[in-house]
């Protein structure tokens, strides 16, 4: 099956779903095609909405996700999203970078989700092959603390780093053991304002704006093209697509060619959206709604799913 029929087909399947779902098109059009729009009433500013929307993708990896947990409610509250934005200064980058990284990660330990993280290490019991490990033996407990901690490092750093450069066009560097790197900064980058304006025309412009956007992804900690990529179309740049798991296994399944790298992807997922005439965004959209069983929250149905679209591929 080539990728126009493989799109409309993955389309009526999925939005036939949706409707079962109780999720009707329009609702799909708007509030899964489409990236947010910044509300004004929700944020001081469009960069402090950029700069929430780094926080969230920069968590939306398996991994860091499953430490930071940054949808995490109790009783209807975002307790983490409400305890970083207190941390973070109601998302003002300006308020941010005045702190150094120190005082940004003091001030995190001291919060409830990151003691209660900690106390719930130190009161667990290991047991390994049936038999009760000594718990006067931290080795297990101490191992995952630090891996706790070190997930959490990474991201407020990477969070830290970005506030920098939005509010001042630079990325302060930080070391392996996140000690910044005194009078090195990651300077030459594209500014801001080139990022969420960038208007291309063809694929030799969207190369550029990818060489140009990686610049950031590599000083950053905690970003790959992926994340920036995700970042930056949920920002409004639509022709950009997320290169996730799920979006490269179906481009490479298409063009027989397991050695496609993140970039590549992108540059594909922009000319098959063209062909289209949509956004890659809506097609990054639905091509993972549907690898992801139709992930609209609600009961899951394995005739969509991954396995199916690239069952479909192979459809004559």
């Amino acid at each position: 099956m080539n990728r126009v029929e493989l799109y409309k087909k993955a389309k009526k399947n999925l939005e036939e779903y949706a409707k079962n779902c109780g999720i009707t098109t329009e609702r799909l059009k708007t509030a899964y095609y489409n990236p947010r729009e910044y509300d004004e009433h929700r944020y001081k500013s469009k960069k402090s909405f950029y700069f929430f929307l780094f926080c969230e993708h920069l968590a939306d990896r398996q991994v860091m996700g499953n430490i930071v947990k940054f949808y995490k409610k109790d009783n209807d509250h975002l307790v983490t999203q409400e305890m970083l934005k207190k941390l973070l200064c109601d998302w003002n980058v300006s308020d941010v970078v005045k702190m150094d990284f120190n005082e940004l990660y003091s001030k995190f330990e001291v919060t409830t989700i990151y003691k209660s993280k900690i106390e719930q290490y130190n009161n667990t019991v290991y047991f390994k092959k049936g038999k009760d490990i000594d718990t006067k033996n931290e080795k297990e407990r101490n191992k995952k603390k630090e891996f706790y901690t070190k997930m959490w490092k990474t991201y407020l750093c990477g969070i830290y780093q970005m506030a920098h450069y939005l509010n001042e066009g630079f990325i302060p560097c930080f070391d392996s053991k996140f000690n910044k790197c005194n009078n090195i900064l990651a300077s030459n980058l594209p500014t801001s304002e080139y990022l969420f304006n960038s208007k291309i025309n063809n694929e030799d412009d969207l190369k550029r704006c990818l060489n140009e956007s990686g610049k950031i992804a590599k000083h950053i900690k905690g970003v790959g093209t992926a994340v920036l990529c995700n970042w930056l179309k949920e920002c409004g740049i639509t022709f950009l697509a997320k290169p996730d798991l799920h979006i490269m296994r179906i481009v490479r399944a298409l063009e027989k060619n397991d050695n496609l790298s993140e970039e590549d992807t992108v540059v594909y997922m922009y000319n098959w959206a063209i062909e289209l005439k949509i956004t890659a965004y809506e097609l990054d959209r639905i091509l993972y709604l549907y690898c992801t069983n139709g992930n609209f929250y609600m009961d899951r149905d394995k005739t969509i799913s991954e396995e199916n679209l690239l069952a479909m591929i192979k459809e004559k």
